[in-house]
């Protein structure tokens, strides 16, 4: 399988380097790597120029005629590449030297070829000095039927460090060029329409956390997402969703938290409260009919609701900031506290739980924030 790596740089100067010679001791060689410079105006293209002249493997370096964006850089380096499989790095993510071998063999180890578009793998974060953070972040394998619905609810792939048949990111059109944000989650569901995504449970690659992606982009993704998802239409959504080899409850419950997140709050509701008739247990429609509840500024009874769920389970760290969200709304700093205190004691980077207690504390008056989907089982840090 020969493989072409997209490197999309803009001011990278800090770690371009890393990144390339980490690409550069892949035990399965690449075919080539092609970093695409959107007009960076530091030290980056004299820094890749100097490591074309000393590597051992083909590397292009290409320029944009003006600032174009990362993925008009991603889309002219597929179009540039003459490999057959395209694997995507970003300028200061690294790369395992086992990563195009784990991913090679998947693609050899695996029944009627045709089926599967794509390969990713578990990951960890770094911070900007290169260490390593706590936890590994993990999927599964899905069989091709499954995988739309999984990515429809949660974007499980992330860009650094994926494995894409050149083949099928071409017949999808590549990367929409127009959106600013979620442009990987768009471009892995026009995906996952067409093929299966192979998954090794290794974390292959680093990704680097640093305040330039930061929370300050966070409202920016959430409205990002919600264009993604506004191009399917609802029963779509719902039947690709429904696919998924999961409890009927789990398949609902993620079909709800989509419809709120495009503001189907009304068609969500419905589903949650038909739910809780029939499984009066489910924490998850307790949570989900509790967040209706905080969109109808109906605090008490988002109270109420969330206590239901926290009597199941004491320990869902967004049931006990969502109860400590409701209680700030309403003025009540002290019980807010409690549940704050024991959400951001079970998971320390909690950021909204944080957050919270910061507005406590600081006494900033900013509005309480709600925690409007159920928690990975390894947080994303932003910072």
């Amino acid at each position: 399988m020969k493989i072409s790596a997209i490197v999309p740089l803009y001011n990278g100067e800090k770690y371009i380097l890393d990144t390339l010679k980490h690409l550069e001791r892949q035990i399965y060689p690449l075919h080539e790597i092609i970093v695409v410079n959107d007009c960076s105006t530091d030290r980056s293209a004299e820094i890749v120029d100097t490591f074309i002249a000393n590597s051992r493997i083909k590397t292009s370096h290409i320029i944009n005629d003006r600032n174009s964006g990362v993925s008009y850089s991603r889309n002219r380096g597929i179009r540039e590449s003459s490999g057959e499989a395209i694997l995507f790095m970003d300028a200061d993510d690294l790369a395992h030297n086992r990563l195009t071998q784990s991913h090679v063999e998947l693609w050899e180890n695996v029944q009627f070829r045709q089926r599967w578009v794509l390969s990713h793998s578990a990951f960890q974060q770094m911070n900007e000095q290169g260490e390593v953070l706590e936890g590994v972040f993990r999927f599964k394998q899905v069989s091709p039927e499954e995988i739309l619905g999984y990515e429809i609810v949660r974007n499980y792939v992330y860009l650094s460090g994926t494995i894409v048949d050149k083949e099928a990111i071409l017949a999808v059109g590549g990367f929409d060029e127009k959106l600013t944000h979620c442009e990987d989650w768009d471009l892995w569901l026009r995906l996952a329409v067409r093929g299966g995504f192979l998954y090794h449970d290794d974390p292959l690659v680093l990704i680097r956390r640093h305040n330039n992606n930061a929370s300050s982009t966070i409202e920016s993704v959430t409205a990002g997402e919600r264009r993604v998802l506004e191009k399917y239409d609802a029963s779509f959504l719902q039947e690709a969703i429904s696919k998924r080899k999961l409890p009927e409850e789990k398949n609902i419950v993620d079909y709800v938290s989509v419809m709120y997140r495009l503001e189907r709050w009304e068609l969500g509701y419905d589903m949650i409260s038909k739910l809780l008739n029939i499984q009066p247990d489910s924490i998850s429609g307790y949570l989900f009919k509790g967040m209706y509840e905080v969109h109808q500024r109906e605090f008490k009874k988002a109270i109420l609701t969330f206590q239901k769920a926290l009597a199941i389970d004491s320990k869902r760290c967004e049931i006990l900031n969502n109860l400590g969200a409701c209680y700030l709304s309403l003025k009540n700093s002290a019980e807010a506290k409690k549940y704050l205190f024991r959400a951001s004691e079970l998971l320390p980077n909690y950021m909204d739980a944080n957050k919270n207690l910061l507005i406590i504390n600081a006494n900033t008056g900013e509005t309480p924030h709600f925690t409007w989907r159920e928690l990975r089982p390894v947080l994303l840090t932003y910072s």
